[in-house]
């Protein structure tokens, strides 16, 4: 009796399962989205600030802006949580991309995608999603408010100084004819085996100068700057940027291993990296700026010449402009004897150079911040530690920290070859607009920060 009751009770529920799972078939035929549980993950976000003040900010829910950063996780859902997608899923999220340097910038924003699965058939959630863009201020260079495919977005503007733009970026799956071809449920796979669609998203912001000149320092350094974008990690990769001439950032710490020479436009972004040398017997000056070329330093790295003596950091005879960074050479108390200090800029006898022919041989340069220190002081010796000019260039100090040296006195500590603040005639005026305060460093030595503010 028990035995019948086993076997019927058996055949009773396997009946009911081949039921069941002939309903679950039958039901898989349909049409409902249930079955897409595809996850979208935001992966590291991409920002270039370039040589500029450049910040992407995204909006939260109670209408402020928090700065994006490469981690910052993006396009949500409603729960602050990654995408489940399906047909007609959306997400969006709202950006301002902000100037907040002195220089007029061009960016270039765009939505990335990677670790996509795909099909047998090969393909992704990124030929499924779709993606719009609402402008809320500023001006764009893209028809904007029309659905376009995921992997074709690009963004472009300009900004001049203190702009902003804002706009609303959305995602989403518009329902098709074709959505059951990324249903990887009902016995369908990726191509490695994945029961379910995913992909990473991530944003690109990329932010270089644009040619408009409003500032103060000067009406043609950054004209005409629309340079190629380069990234460098090791010497080699850096002289060859260099040589072709761009916007050049670093991306790793370089030692420098022999002269790297400017013929073109550079701007040579230290990325708050730190350029030393390797050899000094290889190397004075680190950068030599041929005439008429242009270089401007930026990005507050560092640029460290150890206990190498006499070596410089520039040789300018084009034009250069230093906009911020520490120049250093290591500081010996003992080390006062003459010629014994290592100008971070060595001037040129450009007078020379007319002679010989050479045309436009004039330089200019201009500092408009940074820490300078050329590790020398002897108040007695009246010599400059950091900065240096010769016959027939121009420099023209905007700012800066000077260990040792206080650059109103001008060239050598007496106008010797010329003044560096704009307008300066005698050591003991100080032009309209600067203003030059004396501190003392934790060696002892004195140091003098030059600030300006055009009149």
């Amino acid at each position: 009796m028990n035995k019948t009751k086993t076997a019927t009770s058996a055949k009773s529920t396997l009946i009911c399962s081949l039921l069941a799972l002939l309903l679950s078939c039958t039901m898989l035929l349909g049409t409902t989205y249930a079955w897409f549980t595809d996850r979208v993950t935001v992966g590291p976000n991409r920002i270039v600030a370039g040589n500029l003040d450049v910040t992407l900010s995204h909006q939260l829910a109670d209408g402020s802006y928090d700065e994006v950063g490469e981690q910052t996780a993006l396009f949500l859902n409603a729960k602050g949580e990654s995408m489940l997608w399906e047909p007609a899923a959306a997400t969006e999220e709202t950006f301002r991309i902000s100037n907040d340097g002195t220089l007029a910038l061009q960016y270039r924003f765009a939505l990335s995608f990677f670790d996509a699965t795909e099909t047998q058939e090969g393909k992704t959630l990124a030929d499924a999603l779709s993606i719009r863009v609402i402008p809320l201020d500023g001006e764009t260079e893209l028809p904007t408010g029309e659905s376009m495919p995921l992997e074709d977005f690009l963004l472009e503007g300009k900004l001049l100084e203190g702009e902003s733009c804002a706009f609303r970026v959305i995602i989403e799956w518009i329902s098709g004819e074709n959505d059951n071809d990324f249903n990887l449920n009902n016995g369908r796979t990726g191509k490695n085996g994945e029961t379910a669609l995913s992909i990473s998203l991530g944003i690109s912001l990329e932010a270089t100068q644009y040619a408009h000149e409003q500032d103060g320092y000067g009406d043609d350094y950054d004209a005409n700057v629309t340079l190629p974008l380069y990234y460098v990690s090791s010497f080699a990769e850096l002289e060859e940027a260099i040589e072709r001439g761009g916007y050049v950032q670093l991306v790793e710490d370089i030692a420098i291993e022999k002269v790297l020479s400017v013929t073109g436009d550079v701007v040579l972004d230290l990325n708050g990296k730190t350029m030393s040398i390797a050899d000094g017997a290889l190397v004075d000056p680190i950068i030599d700026c041929a005439y008429g070329s242009s270089l401007t330093v930026t990005g507050n790295g560092t640029v460290d010449i150890g206990k190498h003596k006499s070596v410089s950091f520039i040789a300018p005879r084009g034009t250069v402009v230093i906009e911020n960074g520490t120049f250093k050479r290591d500081y010996d108390p003992n080390d006062t004897g003459a010629g014994s200090y290592g100008s971070l800029f060595i001037g040129i006898n450009v007078n020379a150079a007319i002679r010989a022919g050479i045309e436009n041989a004039y330089s200019n340069v201009i500092i408009k911040d940074g820490y300078f220190d050329g590790g020398f002081y002897a108040p007695d010796k009246g010599a400059i530690s950091g900065i240096n000019l010769s016959w027939g260039q121009t420099f023209h100090v905007y700012g800066g920290t000077y260990a040792g040296y206080n650059p109103a006195k001008g060239d050598e500590g007496m106008g010797y070859q010329g003044w560096f603040f704009e307008g300066q005639t005698s050591m003991d005026q100080i032009p309209d607009g600067y203003t030059v305060t004396e501190s003392t460093l934790a060696d002892g030595r004195p140091a003098f920060t030059v600030n300006y503010e055009a009149p």
